[in-house]
């Protein structure tokens, strides 16, 4: 028995050695990939015995199991002898029919198994790579070179590759031309790959444009992940693809193409439902009735039950619920709200804010980066309507000047009457049309309740200036809100005055002191209305 143990072992290792030492073939351990422009990859076949072999090439096919099939041919093919000790050299390309369907950003292989002729014993296996991609133009002499510089997500909840449905992308694309000629006609593509569903999310292009040899282009794009119909959750594999095409000026015939891809994440959450396209008025009247629009959508793989919306600025006593529903998984709806605007409202910018909440009530998060489906959008109230009481009187004096070609100073006079100090800060605006301001003191105002306090400013009067003019005295609160007061001055025009100095201020305290004078001329042009009859008689 220990005798047929070791027969049996022994003639094991026969055949091992013969099977080791016919083994003259060797093939590339990588496997070798090709593409469909029919560019030609080499390869070598060794032989590492001390005798020739003879190998037989035949073209292969490449299937995607769908029944499309692209064919891989060899050079030189047929019968190939490969001298003892030695290599040859073996280069391969590809054909794919015009209307290929094999999907994008896939790989699809082949093991092509090549033996010696009369010893099929004698064998390596060959892999064999396909990857199709969307630019279908051949690249005669590589003179366009494009590629991905950077993709940021500009608005929405993913960042850099890492991209939700709904997310503002923008992508900058850099294209050389790398050839010794002009190339006109150029034109980007671009898109997101759907690759295990063989389709686009997106595919766009920008217009053509030209490159003198050696130069280069940036182009900047930005698109939003807005078809959410057209995403799959159970899909993981999504490719974004540029790619260039475009003609040699010389040699109109010869087209040039490049392409360069990015494997993006997609991320579906299993709940996660946002808004999208909020639409709130720019400007809007206090005491005005406003429509807010919104789409809501989710964005999860998960069908979600009765979600609902908060809507809140509790500086307008906004605190609204607006009930949505049940949404299917990437599905959306439509948010409209109506809102009146509080007649007391002041002027200024009010953020809305916008929670979604689930049928927990929870706020719903994502697990990416934990950022909660909370939305702000401004609202812009402006006057029109607003009923607001800002508390002060204001009162103006002409200190002195008030003709055209002269600087005239005016003394304004404001009361706090409010319960409670006030402090603003002092500008003025309105002027600019008749008058340039040369100076104002102070530049800030502090007013207890009821307190009052002098800005005295002095403008220097446009020569061609008359007549009734304004300008604001600015008063700008610790809320930023800027009280304009409303101050009318009246030029007259250069010349000889009887009385100088007697450029009005509408709103001035002393009227009365005015209206003395008036009286006063009256007086003295009939006294010497009088003198001169008694002269004559």
């Amino acid at each position: 028995m220990k005798k047929e143990i070791t027969l049996i072992f022994g003639i094991f290792a026969l055949m091992l050695m013969v099977s080791t030492v016919s083994a003259a073939i060797t093939l590339p351990t990588d496997a070798i990939t090709l593409n469909q422009f029919g560019d030609v990859v080499s390869f070598t076949i060794s032989n590492s015995v001390a005798s020739p072999v003879t190998v037989s090439l035949s073209s292969q096919t490449i299937s995607d199991g769908k029944g499309h099939t692209a064919t891989v041919t060899f050079s030189p093919t047929g019968s190939v002898i490969v001298p003892a000790s030695s290599s040859v050299p073996i280069n391969a390309s590809i054909t794919i029919p015009v209307d290929s369907a094999f999907v994008f950003g896939k790989t699809f292989s082949t093991n092509y198994v090549i033996s010696e002729v009369g010893n099929a014993t004698n064998n390596d296996n060959l892999t064999l790579n396909f990857m199709n991609s969307p630019n279908q133009d051949k690249n005669l002499g590589d003179n366009l070179d494009v590629s991905i510089d950077t993709l940021n997500v500009e608005n929405g909840f993913g960042e850099d590759t890492s991209w939700f449905p709904l997310d503002e992308i923008r992508a900058k694309v850099d294209v050389t031309n790398d050839g010794a000629d002009k190339i006109k006609s150029i034109v980007l593509n671009y898109g997101l790959y759907d690759i295990d569903a063989g389709k686009w999310i997106i595919k766009e292009k920008e217009s053509s444009f030209s490159l003198n040899d050696g130069d280069d282009k940036s182009l900047t794009v930005d698109f939003i992940l807005d078809s959410l119909s057209k995403f799959d959750a159970d899909n993981s594999n999504y490719r974004f693809y540029a790619w260039v095409t475009g003609e040699d000026e010389e040699f109109s015939s010869n087209k040039t193409s490049d392409i360069d891809s990015e494997s993006i994440d997609v991320q579906f959450e299993n709940d996660f439902v946002i808004l999208s396209n909020i639409q709130v008025p720019e400007l809007v009247n206090c005491g005005s009735q406003i429509e807010i629009t919104a789409d809501i959508s989710n964005v999860g793989s998960d069908n979600q039950n009765n979600v609902y919306v908060e809507i809140i600025n509790s500086q307008l006593g906004l605190d609204e619920t607006v009930q949505i529903g049940d949404i299917d998984s990437l599905d959306s709806t439509t948010m409209d709200f109506t809102f009146n605007v509080p007649q007391d409202a002041q002027e200024g910018s009010y953020p809305i804010t916008f929670l979604v909440y689930d049928e927990n009530d929870d706020l719903y998060t994502n697990g990416f980066n934990d950022d909660e489906s909370k939305f702000n959008v401004p609202l812009k109230i402006q006057g029109g309507a607003c009923v607001f009481d800002a508390k002060l009187i204001t009162s103006a004096d002409l200190t002195s000047g008030g003709k055209a070609g002269q600087e005239m100073a005016v003394k304004v006079t404001v009361t706090n009457t409010d319960t409670v100090s006030r402090t603003f800060t002092v500008s003025s605006s309105g002027y600019d049309a008749w008058a340039k301001l040369v100076k104002f003191s102070p530049d800030t105002l502090v007013l207890g309740a009821g307190d009052s306090a002098e800005v005295e400013l002095t403008f220097l009067v446009n020569s061609d200036a008359s007549g009734k003019k304004t300008f604001n005295l600015d008063l700008t609160d610790k809320d930023s809100k800027v009280i304009p007061q409303p101050v009318e001055v009246t030029v007259e025009k250069p010349g000889f005055s009887l009385f100088p100095g007697t450029g009005s201020v509408i709103g001035n305290s002393n009227w009365y002191v005015w209206a003395i004078g008036a009286l006063n001329i009256v007086l003295v042009l009939i006294i010497i209305l009088v003198a001169v009859r008694l002269v004559k008689k």
